[in-house]
């Protein structure tokens, strides 16, 4: 069974926008792409009508600004669009339906990038009011001028409330992973399924590593026998050379399946150390919060007190006040003889009371003074 690929790429500048319509359009020659090819290309969808990316994305955003759901500006480093690429591994080729399989494509596409429900409204440019749903799928080509067929999509990452929201469709690696799984799943049909989880084998790495194994498969074929003839030569070296290949694969994919696991098991370590830290973080903000609290809970008791800081004697001065106060409203409560002890209550806050009064008229005098 082959491996269904899809990978995507965030597109935020103009540069990057024009570099990728130049490529999916081919404006400009491609390395690895064959010419005489091209023409078996194929626009698959196009909502851009001789408009470039950048186009179409300044176009969408102006009419969900005009349609009042795009209410702030639109950041520098926004996410305007997204490159999709859908394929699948190159030796399965052979055996794929591509008409079947870019129509799957299409409609895998379709049913992802396309918020479900999504309105728009807006007045055109020959200033008719327009009503329509939200189709964030704007290209779709299919690319068979390279070595294995594959298609570039591009989409415009408009949420079902029609705000630009790249991370409703690409927020973080778990999304992307869903992604995956969920186009996998789409091409069971053409026997196709999901690769290593949590890989970081690049195509590119994997070529590289394919054509070492060549060289040595290449490096091992027998001899000749003497007197042997040129064709039973030639059937036993392609028979050695073929079981070559089969043990070099088998190796190529227990080497995968290590890294794979190594890959996740690191992805897993990482997850859990983001979310200690998370914890830690949380932690720390709540013990400061709480240190702050008391901070301003000690400084007001110091002024109450009469206390010019916070220090250790003022500490033991104002833990032993509130003692004393502890004490006096215990004894109150206790005591055998209540008439008496309601009456020193009552003479101990005339006597506060009085100290207050004085207090705000030496405090008074001393403004005047001033």
């Amino acid at each position: 069974m082959g491996y269904a690929i899809m990978r995507m790429a965030k597109l935020k500048s103009e540069h990057e926008l024009g570099n990728r319509y130049n490529h999916d359009m081919r404006i400009y020659n491609v390395r690895n792409a064959d010419p005489l090819k091209a023409s078996q290309n194929e626009e698959l969808v196009d909502q851009l009508i001789g408009r470039t990316y950048a186009d179409i994305s300044d176009e969408t955003i102006r009419n969900l600004q005009q349609s009042g759901a795009i209410t702030k500006k639109i950041r520098k480093d926004a996410v305007r669009g997204l490159d999709i690429f859908l394929g699948f591994s190159h030796e399965d080729t052979p055996g794929i339906d591509i008409n079947a399989w870019s129509k799957r494509c299409v409609e895998w596409l379709q049913q992802t990038f396309n918020p479900p429900g999504g309105m728009i409204s807006y007045t055109d440019k020959d200033g008719m009011e327009v009503t329509q749903k939200i189709n964030n799928v704007k290209s779709v080509v299919l690319h068979m001028d390279e070595s294995t067929p594959h298609i570039h999509a591009f989409i415009v990452p408009i949420d079902e409330y029609g705000h630009l929201n790249a991370k409703a469709y690409s927020n973080g690696r778990t999304a992307l992973g869903q992604l995956q799984d969920s186009y996998a799943q789409a091409m069971e049909p053409f026997g196709l399924s999901r690769g290593e989880r949590h890989s970081t084998i690049s195509h590119q790495q994997r070529s590289a590593y394919y054509n070492k194994l060549l060289q040595a498969s290449e490096s091992t074929l027998p001899d000749p026998a003497p007197n042997e003839s040129l064709e039973d030569y030639h059937r036993r070296a392609e028979a050695a050379h073929q079981i070559s290949m089969v043990h070099q694969r088998d190796s190529i994919v227990k080497e995968e399946r290590k890294l794979a696991r190594r890959q996740s098991i690191l992805y897993d370590q990482t997850a859990e150390l983001a979310k200690r830290k998370s914890e830690f973080e949380s932690m720390k903000t709540a013990y400061e919060q709480k240190n702050r609290y008391t901070e301003q809970f000690l400084s007001s008791l110091a002024g109450q007190a009469g206390e010019p800081d916070i220090s250790e004697r003022s500490l033991e001065r104002i833990s032993k006040a509130i003692k004393r106060q502890q004490q006096f409203d215990d004894a109150v409560k206790n005591y055998p003889d209540k008439d008496k002890a309601k009456m020193v209550q009552q003479s101990f806050h005339e006597l506060i009371n009085w100290q207050r009064e004085r207090e705000k008229k030496e405090t008074s005098y001393r403004n005047v003074d001033h």
